[in-house]
């Protein structure tokens, strides 16, 4: 008799699992919000029900939900985070090469002011192989400086880095080029004058030294810009938190 009741009694009572007898040693298991009264068809739906759609509004509109905004701010990247970069980048290059650039294309027309003119010219006499040789490189680098040192763009920027290397090699071996199409052979910029350390200052200054350093800091520009750094990742998570709160 008292097994049959023990046995009733084992079989009425539900086994629980560990989170039920939690529940039930803290007082019994909590009921999930509700938004409000449940409306005719349907139970009441549970906050955490509500919490999990997708918002309505900008940000919808725009195909950022949640989770998108999410794995961008975990990760820093999206469809156009990885071609953003920090302004400040590019900046200290950019500015170097600007400088080099205008350097590059007035030395000519200016150094006859103090006894640095290539060949027997003088200042601000124009030619057709200054313009070739150090106007026209000139200008490509100061170019491509200023881009480099004010876009926010990866490609735009690394295309700016390469544009002045461009630039940098044509100092180079420019001066050497141009003596295949003048008449008598010598390099289209002049012929130097003056001792041997004067010669070799005209030719380092306008051309070879010239445009060496400016091969150098345009090819670290570019190799930088080639890697994504953090400094890029927190500036597009910087601009797209700003963006999202402006939907908001």
């Amino acid at each position: 008799m008292h097994r049959n009741k023990a046995s009733n009694a084992s079989e009425e009572t539900p086994v629980t699992s560990g989170e039920a007898q939690e529940d039930l040693a803290a007082g019994g298991p909590a009921e999930p919000a509700t938004t409000g009264p449940a409306t005719t068809g349907g139970p009441a739906q549970p906050a955490t029900a509500v919490a999990d759609r997708e918002p309505v509004g900008a940000a919808a509109a725009t195909d950022a939900g949640p989770d998108h905004v999410a794995r961008v701010a975990e990760t820093g990247y999206g469809r156009t985070g990885m071609m953003r970069i920090a302004r400040s980048r590019g900046l200290l290059a950019g500015l170097l090469l600007a400088v080099l650039g205008i350097w590059g294309a007035i030395v000519p027309f200016v150094g006859p002011y103090f006894g640095y003119g290539l060949g027997t010219a003088g200042p601000w006499y124009f030619t057709l192989g200054r313009l070739w040789l150090d106007v026209l490189p000139g200008a490509a680098v100061f170019l491509g400086g200023v881009v480099l040192a004010m876009s926010r763009n990866r490609a735009v920027a690394w295309s700016a880095a390469w544009l002045a290397l461009a630039g940098g090699v044509w100092f180079v071996v420019g001066s050497q080029i141009s003596r295949l199409w003048t008449v008598d052979g010598t390099t289209a910029a002049g012929t130097v004058t003056g001792f041997t350390g004067h010669q070799v200052a005209q030719y380092m200054g306008y051309f070879f030294g010239l445009g060496a350093v400016i091969c150098v800091v345009a090819a670290l520009a570019a190799g930088r810009l080639a890697v994504r750094s953090i400094f890029d990742v927190r500036a597009d998570l910087a601009r797209r938190t700003k963006l999202t709160h402006r939907a908001v």
